[in-house]
């Protein structure tokens, strides 16, 4: 306990292009507790180019709530924490400041090196320039052609599984050095270095003084085995040292800090693995949605398998990027009211314009949802095609309420999640309403105990607990009558109807008994085993909720009933 005690208060940085965030934890009654939170723009750009403007505002935020001093005189920040309450004893910090630093891969093989490349990159916020192999069909001018013009900060090359195919690597490494000498020398990347380590010192000898080299663990060491890891700590290294030269003030931050700052992508990783482990549920299945105004990563896990990708939230980010791949009809088909499509495109435009105006009246406020709905949907749709990640079936979906805290009416959040993931099977809807996962994960890096503990309490709710029901009968028949028990020893009965949105009268925080009688031929073994004796569930802050839309989601084609139908599943979460 004596170790803990020496590091028991810890303040997490999340920082990117538009905000800064502030968590303070510390030990009360012998566990981790959320102390306060505290949040201001970020100040990297004009006027200040500065984030630590931006850092002071939050911390004298901080100051005023908790009432304990977090800098000295000369704004520097207190660690370790003093007698007299004031400091911390551990600060972690992690960032967005998605495509600020770039890179270029090189690699032999499709199925091999380069695939093992494509993953690595995926779990970072790194601007993907160009990807070369030693099958490359371009010739060796485009090649060269595409290092000049692009300048990137990064090279990483990678092939040959350990022992194997060291002529071909070296030739690699020769191809990218080759480009390099043909940059100017202030201009040179940063080389690294993740391929077949028995000709790691011929590679040295080959870079010689040429440029600085990292030398990584080979990320294939073997066909069938991936090693991603080391790599990914190189360039979470090397990122950091990049983004202190060209982001004024990541430097005052990252130097206090225990470990390397992690981007929000690792550490959602990292965050799904604890998920997944934590969950008392066998071979149980995650999926982490983080929605904030610069990215939307998501995460699954399969049985502790992490799929992750990075997008740019161009709803919000890049407004342009969202009218370019968003079909219009996409945005019209979920709708709750008839609006002119014309209305409806001149509001996408005035987004794009100011991205971070709100909706004035309910005609917006319908067009906005669905845009938010159209966003989730397509970038998890992303998600599914770059990872290949086919799981239909989540014990947990958990969604970063953040950037949703301005529609005040939880059903919304959870509707959106029902039309756009479409989960079957048994899911617990959850809703990290601080934004707080990305900042456990890389406090999870020296401090495992404090994200365990703070996922104990109450910093993830429950949004909802949702029976997505499959069944072949015809819409508006019935198909399952419920019976609910309550701990008072009364019993509520409920009729589900298929192709209905069903909310039991279940309060948030509520334990009930739920029996299930079915009317037809429905397999109830998508609920799991034994469930024929019932099952005890807890309310979420949108209750207890039956889903029996078919997968996918069918809409009628004719308007009016397709905006009657989309009323009808509203009001059913009284929206």
């Amino acid at each position: 306990m004596s170790e803990l005690i020496e590091t028991s208060s810890v303040l997490g940085i999340k920082i990117d292009a538009h905000t800064t965030k502030l968590f303070l934890f510390d030990i009360v009654n012998g566990k981790y507790h959320l102390l306060a939170t505290s949040e201001s723009d970020s100040t990297h750009k004009e006027p200040y180019n500065d984030l630590r403007e931006g850092l002071f505002k939050a911390i004298d935020q901080l100051q005023r709530i908790t009432g304990r001093y977090l800098l000295d005189n000369e704004m520097n920040l207190i660690i370790p924490s003093q007698p007299d309450g004031n400091g911390v004893d551990q600060i972690a910090i992690s960032f967005g400041f998605l495509d600020s630093v770039s890179i270029i891969t090189a690699g032999l093989l499709d199925s091999v090196s380069i695939e093992s490349l494509s993953k690595v990159i995926q779990s970072t916020h790194l601007k993907h320039l160009d990807q070369i192999s030693l099958n490359d069909s371009r010739k060796m001018d485009e090649i060269l052609t595409s290092v000049i013009n692009n300048r990137p900060d990064m090279i990483m090359i990678s092939g040959g599984t350990e022992n194997g195919a060291n002529k071909s690597v070296l030739r690699m490494v020769d191809i990218i050095l080759f480009c390099i000498k043909h940059l100017p020398k202030e201009k040179f990347p940063e080389l690294i270095y993740a391929g077949n380590s028995t000709i790691s010192n011929k590679v040295q000898e080959m870079v010689s003084n040429l440029i600085n080299l990292t030398i990584s663990d080979n990320i294939r060491p073997t066909i069938e085995n991936e090693n991603l890891r080391p790599a990914l700590n190189s360039l979470n290294e090397i990122n950091n040292q990049i983004l202190q030269k060209k982001i004024h003030g990541f430097d005052f931050i990252s130097l206090v800090a225990r470990s390397t700052p992690v981007p929000y992508s690792q550490s959602i990783g990292t965050m799904t693995n604890f998920l997944s482990k934590l969950s008392s549920e066998k071979n149980s299945n995650i999926l982490v949605i983080d929605l904030n105004q610069e990215t939307i990563i998501i995460a699954g896990s399969n049985q502790g398998n992490l799929k992750l990708n990075v997008g740019k939230n161009s709803f919000q980010n890049d407004p342009d990027k969202y009218l370019a791949e968003t079909d219009i009809k996409s945005i019209i088909q979920w709708l709750n009211k008839e609006i002119d499509s014309e209305d409806v495109n001149n509001y996408i435009w005035a987004k794009s314009i100011r991205p971070d105006t709100i909706p004035v009246d309910d005609k917006e406020l319908a067009i906005e949802l669905s845009m938010l709905n159209a966003l989730v949907r397509k970038s998890y749709q992303n998600f599914q095609r770059e990872t290949g990640f086919s799981q239909e079936i989540f014990s947990q979906i958990v969604i970063n309420g953040d950037y949703f805290s301005k529609y005040e009416n939880p059903s919304e959040l959870t509707l959106i999640l029902l039309d756009s993931i479409q989960p079957k099977g048994i899911t617990n809807l959850f809703l990290d309403q601080h934004g707080i996962l990305p900042i456990l994960g890389s406090i999870a890096v020296d401090n495992p105990l404090l994200p365990i503990q703070i996922l104990e309490g109450q910093a993830i709710t429950l949004l909802a607990k949702v029976f997505s029901v499959q069944s072949k009968a015809k819409n508006d028949t019935p198909i399952l009558k419920i019976k609910i028990e309550y701990k008072d020893g009364t019993f509520l009965e409920e009729q589900i109807i298929k192709g209905s949105i069903t909310k039991l009268p279940v309060t948030p925080g509520q334990f009930v008994k739920i029996f299930f009688d079915p009317i037809g031929n429905i397999d109830l073994s998508q609920f799991g085993k034994n469930i024929e004796k019932g099952l005890v569930v807890q309310g979420g802050l949108c209750g207890v909720i039956f889903d029996t839309r078919t997968r996918p989601i069918s809409l009628p084609k004719k308007t009016s009933e397709r905006i009657d139908l989309i009323k009808k599943w509203r009001k059913n979460l009284n929206l």
